[in-house]
């Protein structure tokens, strides 16, 4: 499984993502091609190598109708023209063109959730990066209305819903899946300090958007007085990043550096992304943990769920009584499965189960070495399994079904059997 791992010292907005990933072996062409799909006009995507302090980037300039969009108190070279920390519109995006259109393309003032939901999903995109994008999009749509006080579909986005936000969002899903990334992880970004004005007047940084949207998640406050994680840099990673911690295990395949148009006092301006093969559950010990919570399923219809999620590879399938909203009680079913197997699990899960959500979480666990051995009894060989723990047997069970099969073949009780293969297990041996 290939997994991408985003370290931002610098934070993140949606240029540096697509430099990261062009850094990495994502060739411009493949993004213009792909973004062509999308039902905008007049922008154009380019590329460049740049040193950012010492360190070789990628630097990604969107421009829509010939001009890109830069934070108005940034020259084109990344420095301060007066303007302090005046950023003159919604966001304050500080990375390069990641940010507002109050000064600029009146023609495109952003759009609604509905706006861009459907025009996201009449575009002939590749269904992973439809359904990522639509996850970036919806996740920022959620944080405004919630900020704001309005519903989802009344929310309208100005500079996150205009055309070069979308296509640093879908540009960052296509190079995503380019690359073939399964799984996308990283460090705690860095927030920034400082204020930023916008059209609602002066905020701390970071504006009320980007806490909405990492709510729930680790992050990192300091550094320079400038706006670090942008709203669409946090929505990226709120709707795309499974795990918030350290450098996930994995074997490194390549890194890459995307580079933002600040220039920093006391960092490089740059995003890091790393390449990955993951190691796997069995070398960490990490597996997930799939949960929904249901209130109008029978008994039958989960037992036959639980069936088929087996089938599909599930580790481990359990139900639990609990204790829903207006008192009512419910079910919690949860599934244990390996991270490779967790797309096909939640999809049948909302096939053949009553719920319409579910979420999932990643835990550690320690299993025993196992093997099946077979002890011969009257009523012919039958399995046991036997499990290790340090090279120490420390359980031997025998296999209900082939034991309960043997029982009805000699018309014996189950109980009969079950005597028969503990007497054939010679104590602190595994098997005769």
């Amino acid at each position: 499984m290939r997994t991408l791992h985003v370290d931002g010292a610098a934070g993140l907005a949606g240029d540096m993502a697509l430099g990261a990933l062009v850094d990495l072996g994502v060739p411009i062409e493949t993004l213009r091609e792909g973004l062509s799909a999308l039902p905008l006009e007049g922008w154009e995507i380019e590329a460049e190598r740049v040193v950012i302090s010492g360190f070789a980037a990628v630097r990604v300039h969107v421009r829509v109708d010939g001009r890109e969009e830069l934070p108005p108190d940034l020259d084109p070279d990344g420095h301060h023209h007066g303007h302090g920390h005046d950023h003159g519109h919604d966001h304050g995006h500080d990375h390069g063109h990641d940010h507002g259109h109050d000064h600029g393309h009146d023609h495109d003032h952003g759009r609604t959730w509905p706006q861009l939901r459907d025009l996201l999903e009449s575009a002939a995109l590749p269904p992973r990066v439809r359904e990522r994008a639509l996850a970036v999009f919806r996740a920022l749509c959620e944080a405004e209305a919630a900020v704001h006080g309005k519903s989802l579909e009344e929310v309208h986005l100005h500079e996150a819903g205009a055309v070069d936000a979308l296509i640093d969002v879908v540009g960052t899903c296509l190079g995503l899946e380019h690359l073939g990334v399964e799984r996308v992880t990283c460090a705690p970004p860095f927030l920034g300090s400082g204020t930023v004005r916008c059209a609602h007047g002066v905020l701390p940084v970071p504006p009320p958007a980007v806490l909405r949207l990492l709510e729930g998640h680790p992050v990192r406050s300091g550094g320079p007085e400038v706006e670090l994680t942008t709203p669409t840099g946090a929505a990226l990673l709120a709707a795309l990043s499974e795990d918030w911690g350290g450098h996930p295990p994995q074997r490194v395949i390549a890194s890459g550096f995307g580079a933002g148009a600040r220039r920093l006092p006391d960092r490089p301006n740059v995003a890091r992304m790393t390449l990955g093969e993951s190691v796997g559950a069995a070398s960490d010990g990490s597996v997930l943990v799939i949960e929904a919570d249901l209130d109008d399923a029978s008994p039958e219809l989960l037992a036959a769920a639980a069936d088929r999620l087996r089938e599909l590879g599930a580790l481990d399938v359990s139900q639990v009584p609990v204790h829903m909203k207006k008192g009512r009680t419910g079910i919690r079913l949860s599934i244990l499965c390996r991270e490779g197997d967790r797309e096909a699990l939640v999809d049948a899960l909302f096939e053949h189960a009553t719920t319409i959500g579910c979420r999932w979480h990643r835990v550690e666990r320690a299993e025993c070495e196992r093997e099946t051995l077979e002890v011969e009894t009257p009523y012919g060989r039958l399995p046991v399994k036997v499990a290790r723990w340090k090279g120490r047997v420390v359980n031997r069970k025998p296999e209900h079904d082939a034991c309960l099969a043997a029982a009805r073949a000699h018309s014996v009780p189950l109980q009969t059997v079950l005597d028969a293969v503990s007497s054939a297990l010679r104590p602190g041996e595994e098997a005769p």
